[in-house]
């Protein structure tokens, strides 16, 4: 079965797109979790930020399997990298962390690399 090129678009992004919002939740999580006295195991493990953020990850995996099955790894491995774009997008609106000079620089270059090894 040949993925079209619109499906291995929507492949990438939902991956990179999970992995990035993954991580968001399980920052979350980790805020609430320094609330909690490590002796309440129990109200660590009803943390639902916990969950999302696993769930999301589990899910950007499996997106990852379904590219990896139909791609070179050469061309998935250096794709996935754009879950550091999303990841600054998130971080500078969902949790006000300032952006500078050498984060826009670095997210610039991710993709300007990702457009190189892609050139056929």
């Amino acid at each position: 079965m040949k993925l079209s090129l619109a499906f291995i678009i929507f492949l990438i992004l939902s991956m990179t797109l999970c992995g990035s919002f993954g991580a968001f939740f399980f920052k979350r999580a980790v805020a609430v979790l320094e609330k909690i006295d490590m002796k309440h195991f129990l109200k660590i493990l009803l943390c639902p930020w916990l969950y999302i953020g696993g769930f999301l990850y589990i899910i950007g995996g499996i997106f990852n399997i379904l590219l990896l099955r139909k791609l070179d790894y050469s061309i998935v491995y250096p794709m996935s990298s754009l879950t550091y774009v999303w990841t600054m997008i998130s971080s500078f609106f969902l949790l006000k962390e300032p952006l500078n000079a050498k984060k826009i620089l670095a997210v610039a270059l991710i993709i300007i690399g990702i457009f190189i090894i892609n050139i056929k």
